[in-house]
């Protein structure tokens, strides 16, 4: 399949973290959902990194939205807090990613974040497996589990101390320790130049014709009903590759059917 079609579009084309905060070092932590949007389109994985970084950078001021109340702001609701630094990365010799938190003196937690586990997001693509990306539903809990901790607690302490922490990919952002502690790497290699996959479908199934149901605009996928398998791609670049050996097949069946 050549590399053409879009690799960000419906739920991939916006991208959630979580950050909690303690404002006072006795304090209770808070936290807030915070998002942004990539392009449509399909981006290599270099191009995608760029504009992950442009992002997180929120150079605009208006690149970030607080999910809360729709601010474009990244601090937390009635506090002044200064906002994380986040460095991403992509090595490209074995297609593992990862993104380096920095939050200075303040006692912060990021995490990835996904709204519930029916949805797909660009994190998934970039290696993170789904089963350990925060949800809404785990949010309380690492609150929880966060104000059970003693003030002052390092990154390096809430990362072997948080329960939730263990399995999540979330991470404490406090500077004072090696950044190795601030930072998530993604555990597979990411697919994000290849689709996930390619449906085999049949018309037969149940439909007169090949019905299609739109995921946005510009993005048709197969009706449910006509799909008869879904072959899953977990190769990290350049799937188009895999694929040569069938134009090659259909160059030699037409040439024996000339022949004949």
């Amino acid at each position: 399949m050549p590399n053409s079609y879009h690799n960000i579009y419906g739920d991939l084309k916006t991208a959630k973290f979580v950050e909690f905060y303690r404002p006072t070092s006795d304090g209770d932590w808070v936290y807030e959902v915070f998002s942004f949007n990539l392009k449509e389109g399909y981006t290599e994985t270099d191009t995608l990194f760029s504009e992950l970084q442009s992002k997180f950078s929120n150079a605009s001021g208006n690149e970030i939205t607080r999910e809360s109340d729709g601010s474009t702001t990244v601090q937390h609701v009635g506090q002044s807090d200064t906002p994380t630094t986040v460095t991403v990365s992509h090595n490209s010799s074995n297609y593992l990613n990862s993104l380096s938190f920095d939050s200075g003196t303040q006692d912060k937690v990021i995490g990835l974040y996904v709204d519930d586990q029916n949805k797909h997001t660009i994190w998934e693509s970039l290696g993170f497996d789904k089963r350990r990306i925060v949800k809404s539903t785990d949010l309380v809990d690492i609150q929880t589990e966060l104000n059970a901790l003693p003030p002052g607690a390092s990154a390096p302490y809430i990362q072997s101390a948080l329960r939730v922490d263990q399995t999540a990919f979330l991470r404490g952002c406090n500077s004072s320790v090696a950044a190795e502690y601030r930072t998530l790497v993604s555990p597979h290699a990411g697919t994000h130049e290849n689709h996930n996959g390619i449906y085999i479908a049949s018309q037969a199934l149940g439909n007169d014709t090949m019905v299609a149901r739109s995921v946005d605009d510009i993005t048709m996928v197969a009706h449910s009903s006509d799909v008869l398998q879904f072959i899953n791609n977990d190769v990290p670049r350049f799937s188009h590759e895999k694929c040569v050996c069938f134009q090659f097949k259909r160059n030699s069946l037409s040439l024996a059917v000339n022949k004949s």
